[in-house]
Parts: C-alpha cells; structure tokens; sequence
C-alpha cells in the first residue's frame, strides 16, 4: 500500500510527534489481558463517515482500523501490554503496546488522507479495563485546525470560516437573492436571501409598476401628474387671477 505522511513534517501535539502512514492501517493487534474500551458517541464523527480509526501510544499503533458508522459513531478496543510482561511470562509483541498512564492519540484514514483527532476533551490516557464515552472531538490536518461546515458561497449554509466539507452534507439550499419584503414593490417570492435591492413606493406620486417604483411626479413639483389618479393631482390652468383664463 502506498504510504503517505500524516503531515509533511512531523506534527507535535502532547509531547508525542506523529508520523503514520497509511501502513499503519494493516496492524493486527496480539492478544493481550489487558484492553481498554473506547466509544465515540453518534455523531461525535459524522465528518468522517467510512472512515478507518485507529489508537496509537506516539507512533505505536494499538487497535485494528475500525470503521466509522453511518450515524457517525466509532468503537475502539485498544490494547496494552499483557500482565506477563511484568514477570517475564509473556514477550514479544505482547510487551510493545501501551502501558497504564500511556497517552493515546487517535487517527482516521479517510479518501487517502490521514487526520488526527487532535483534541478529545479531556485527553486520554491507556487504563487496563478501562471504558471511555467520547464526546468532544477536533480535528487537525496538515498542522491546521479543520473548521467543518459548507465551504461554497452560492449556498445559505456557507460559512467563511468552515475549511473542510467532510462526509456529512453541510451544503443543503442554494441561494437566491433577492428582495425578501411582501411590501416592496420588486419583492421576489422566489428569494431567500435578502440582497439589499427591495424598493419601495413611498412617496405620495409613486406607485409600483412591473416590479418597480414608477414617479408620476414629471415636473417634480409635488403634485400628481394630470391623468395619473393620484393625489394631490396637478391641474393644468392659468394660475394668474389678471388672465381671462384664471383657473381657480
């Protein structure tokens, strides 16, 4: 299998610097008395559906790759070393796990890419017997810190600070934009997005025409062009009382 680096260069997260390659992935455990269960609850993984999971002490691998599920759950059973590696009755790959106290670190492989789970909160420690629910994940890659969410701008989902879409489906309703007022006169039943762009017919001689504001106020003098029904209405005339064609 192709090996590729967790990071370009080694990344240093806890005192520990990782380095896995995808061959890591193939490790088969010994069997050992000593095992400590560990659940990361629906949800706590749904950015890495179909994924492969993996425990490690530094480098060390200590579990099977375990696939993440659908609802985003995981299952580890992360082994330690035997209880006869005290008093010399077991060897060998039984004594190179972990030890009680041994910080573990966890990993996914994923479409050829491999992501460390870089904060579990609170971190974890190797317990022979031991049973952890996880909650609380973060995420880093190529030494940065992955911001799930929906990346692209021409949807409503899209959030500038995501940097990673993941398997789970943040990208749901493409955006429309447009006037979101009932009241304005280019309101667009179709938008969801407001643009800015709504107008209004708020003076006395504008109405609203074909989905836009329409001045029946030609000469701009505040009364109503002649014909146009509105109020107040210019009407044409002499205005000059001296003229035989005053128009009161």
């Amino acid at each position: 299998m192709k090996k590729i680096l967790l990071f370009v260069s080694a990344i240093f997260f806890a005192g520990y610097s990782f380095a896995q390659t995808s061959d890591d992935w193939n490790f088969i455990p010994p069997t050992t008395d000593g095992n400590h269960s560990i659940v990361f609850n629906p949800g706590s993984l749904s950015d890495f559906v179909g994924g492969q999971l993996m425990a490690f002490n530094d480098t060390v691998p200590l579990t099977e790759a375990s696939t993440i599920q659908d609802d985003g759950s995981g299952g580890l059973a992360v082994i330690g070393n035997d209880s006869g590696c005290n008093n010399g009755s077991a060897t060998g790959s039984s004594c190179e796990l972990a030890n009680s106290g041994d910080a573990l670190t966890f990993a996914i492989l994923i479409d050829g890419d491999v992501i460390v789970l870089a904060e579990l909160n609170p971190p974890l420690t190797f317990m022979g017997g031991g049973f952890n629910l996880i909650d609380d994940v973060s995420y880093v890659r190529d030494g940065s810190l992955l911001i799930p969410g929906c990346t692209d701008p021409i949807y409503l989902e899209f959030d500038p600070a995501a940097n990673y879409t993941g398997t789970k489906t943040y990208c749901l309703t493409v955006k429309v934009e447009g006037c979101l007022s009932q009241t304005a006169c280019n309101y667009n039943e179709a938008a969801n997005f407001d643009d800015g762009s709504c107008e209004y017919a708020d003076d006395a001689c504008e109405v609203c025409e074909n989905g836009a504001v329409v001045l029946y106020d030609q000469d701009g003098d505040g009364y109503c062009d002649p014909g146009s029904g509105l109020s107040p209405e210019e009407v044409l005339g002499s205005t000059d009382p001296s003229a035989c064609n005053y128009n009161s």
